[in-house]
């Protein structure tokens, strides 16, 4: 068990521009809070750095660097930095990194999850995602046979641990230059395509991270460690692009009490945000 985070060593890898500093901020105040201590690795653009550098001097144990894959790999509607989550496989520095998007809320300790990934012994431990395999690739992808991934599930490449191996990065940097042009969720999908391939996944269940229109948000306390919060956001977490595969936030609110017989809990999420971004929670 990690209780004390001394049993094994981890660290955290973060990627995103400057435009997500405010949601970065939330959350690296959270992973101070509740992992003090762990080294936080932050990959940037070239034209961020130094930003995000000065930026970091707020917080404990972050270390900011420029990706430097930054446009070797299409990217569609995302952003080319969705591509850095891959340099965690490098580092076998550390038993595990553990790979987090910034758009999430972090409620308790992920030491549970990380020592239940260590045991399982896969290389990437994640939870699941909303949708389909087939749902990731276009139809100009011939990796595999598109009707064999209808039914093929994925987990959600936005909260990972991950054990580092230099081999398995490059053979992720392989696969990701063979089929980046052909996916639709592009990182995503060529972490579950090699997943796939190699058996090499383990599910971490709603404990470990809940997508935001999930009916268990309605659960006080929080069911789950992370809530992933992915486009479109609520307003306060900051910038949010604007994608055309995706409905509006009103939408979401909307269908969300038609299914649920809910409203959605915008007003409890915001002040737990808030909380988190002005550094003010509750000592555990």
């Amino acid at each position: 068990m990690l209780g004390a985070d001394t049993t094994e060593r981890f660290g955290f890898v973060l990627a995103f521009d400057a435009g997500y500093a405010r949601m970065a901020t939330a959350l690296v105040h959270s992973l101070n809070h509740f992992h003090p201590g762990r080294p936080i690795r932050v990959y940037a653009m070239e034209e961020d750095v130094g930003v995000l550098q000065r930026w970091a001097k707020d917080f404990c144990d972050v270390e900011v660097r420029r990706y430097l894959q930054a446009g070797r790999f299409s990217f569609g509607e995302w952003h080319p930095l969705v591509w850095a989550k891959l340099e965690a496989f490098a580092d076998e520095d550390q038993s595990c990194q553990v790979v987090l998007d910034v758009d999430q809320i972090l409620y308790r300790s992920l030491s549970g999850c990380i020592a239940e990934a260590l045991s399982a012994g896969k290389t990437i431990s994640a939870s699941p995602d909303i949708s389909s395999l087939r749902d990731h690739v276009l139809p100009s992808f011939t990796g595999e046979p598109l009707g064999a991934l209808e039914q093929v599930s994925c987990f959600n490449a936005g909260a990972m641990v991950v054990r580092p191996s230099r081999d398995i990065y490059r053979e992720l940097v392989h696969l990701a230059l063979e089929h980046h042009a052909h996916v639709r969720l592009p990182e995503q999908a060529v972490l579950n395509l090699w997943a796939r391939r190699h058996e090499g996944h383990h599910d971490l269940g709603e404990k470990f991270m809940i997508q935001p229109w999930s009916p268990r948000v309605l659960e006080l306390g929080s069911p789950s460690c992370l809530i992933h919060f992915w486009t479109p956001r609520p307003a306060f977490f900051g910038s949010s692009p604007l994608r055309t595969t995706e409905p509006s936030l009103k939408e979401c609110l909307s269908t969300f009490e038609r299914e649920t017989g809910q409203c959605y809990p915008l007003d409890r999420f915001e002040q737990d945000f808030l909380l988190r971004l002005q550094n003010r929670m509750a000592r555990p």
